[in-house]
């Protein structure tokens, strides 16, 4: 009978702490979330020109963010769409659903497929996470009806929503070719440092969006000025958040008030050619399918990737477009790795260019990283020539060369031999016209 008692005496204890509450705030926790959750509705549907968004993918933002704009609308709907290419081209809006409702705080989510935002979260034949992205997001921090910050639900990603002005709006296409204008003119910079009160405090390679040295990681987004960092950057007391790029020093200066301090970009002592060098006709030697003498071909070098990579092309020994030099901004050198060539005129065929050993008779059939590197050097009459060796990344064999095949999607059909240079191509080297 007591304990019965005990039981009644703490529900009514626990009734009146419940009406005590909602005495005290007037409404419910449940209608002060529901109330939240309108009120970020229409936060989001403010802006007449959207938002500018800073998205950051990857776990851990061990890669760069990327720009986007979206416009959310009282009918439930969002627009996107993004500085690069997602499963729509560059600057290619896409709409879907959104909402945003309650659950430990207030969520908004992408919830209908949108081609671009979910971009960055399917995942991939290799990675049940693909890019590691999200597209449901916690709402962490409204710094003021400008400025949003939320959290990746899933794989903690950051987005960072700041208003498009009312007046004189940022328009997309215009601001995205600013971005890409300055990413191509830093990107010919693979090393940075860092100088704060004009002192050096370290050296940075750059790749993906990050800067990494010996103390300093660095994480961004391009603006179409130049970068904003993904978190303040503190070192000696001095804050660091946005820089603007100055091309005349090859400087990314900060912009933030009373800083002296800049990222500098710079080129190793053991730097070989700058990407431009690269440009233009070369007359390329090789051991084709006799190993006692060498061809001859004149192949035009071109971008395919401004201060990325490059295009090797001739007409003469290549019935396709070509094949694809990578560039490295840190050495100054190219590479020629194994990879995958679609066959206009085949369909479904395309063709594989594999890393091979001539002395062995082995190839591997791993595509993208084993192959080939240039090496630069300059014969007697000052020429640039630049010679192709095994980059040992198979370590198995040594790679002297490499082996054109044909396939029809994942399927072997046969060496291919659509070219009068055949299907081997060993000892190669360049020199330039």
């Amino acid at each position: 009978m007591n304990k019965i008692i005990h039981i009644l005496i703490m529900v009514f204890v626990l009734q009146s702490c419940v009406q005590e509450e909602e005495n005290l705030f007037g409404v419910s926790a449940s209608e002060r979330m529901q109330k939240t959750v309108a009120e970020y509705k229409e936060l989001l549907t403010s802006p007449q020109n959207g938002w500018i968004a800073e998205y950051y993918p990857q776990k851990n933002h061990s890669v760069g963010g990327y720009v986007m704009f979206l416009k959310f609308n009282t009918a439930g709907t969002v627009t996107a769409n993004c500085e690069i290419a997602t499963n729509v081209p560059a600057n290619t809006t896409d709409s879907s659903l959104y909402d945003v409702f309650a659950e430990q705080g207030p969520i908004l989510s992408f919830s209908t497929y949108n081609r671009v935002m979910h971009y960055f979260s399917e995942p991939s034949s290799s990675d049940v996470d693909g890019r590691a992205g999200d597209y449901e997001f916690v709402f962490m921090k409204v710094v003021s009806p400008d400025e949003i910050h939320l959290k990746g639900k899933k794989q903690g990603n950051k987005l960072v929503l700041r208003k498009n002005p009312d007046i004189n709006p940022v328009v997309p296409n215009v601001y995205f070719d600013g971005v890409k204008k300055i990413a191509d003119d830093v990107a010919k910079f693979g090393l940075f440092r860092l100088l704060v009160e004009n002192k050096v405090i370290d050296s940075l390679v750059v790749s993906d969006r990050t800067m990494s040295g010996n103390s300093i990681n660095v994480t961004f987004t391009y603006t179409d000025e130049g970068i904003r960092l993904y978190e303040p950057l503190i070192i000696n007391g001095v804050t660091m958040l946005n820089f603007k790029w100055i091309p005349e020093t090859g400087k990314y200066e900060c912009t933030d008030s009373g800083v002296n301090a800049y990222f500098e970009g710079y080129f190793s002592s053991g730097f070989q050619l700058q990407y431009e060098d690269f440009i233009g006709e070369w007359e390329m030697q090789y051991n084709g399918r006799s190993t006692s003498s060498l061809s001859t071909a004149t192949v035009q070098i071109s971008i395919k990737q401004k201060y990325r990579s490059f295009l090797l092309s001739c007409k003469e020994i290549f019935s396709f477009p070509g094949i694809v030099l990578t560039y490295n901004p840190q050495k100054g050198t190219i590479s020629l790795i194994s990879q995958r060539i679609e066959f206009i005129s085949g369909g479904s065929n395309n063709i594989r260019v594999f890393a091979y050993g001539r002395s062995s008779g082995y190839y591997s059939t791993n595509i993208g990283s084993i192959g080939l590197d240039g090496i630069w050097n300059n014969d007697a009459n000052g020429k640039k020539q630049i010679t192709f060796v095994d980059n040992k990344v198979w370590g198995t064999y040594k790679v002297d060369g490499i082996l054109l095949q044909l396939y029809t999607d994942n399927i072997y059909l046969n060496n291919f031999t659509g070219n009068a240079g055949g299907h081997r191509f060993n000892n190669i080297t360049l020199t330039k016209k």
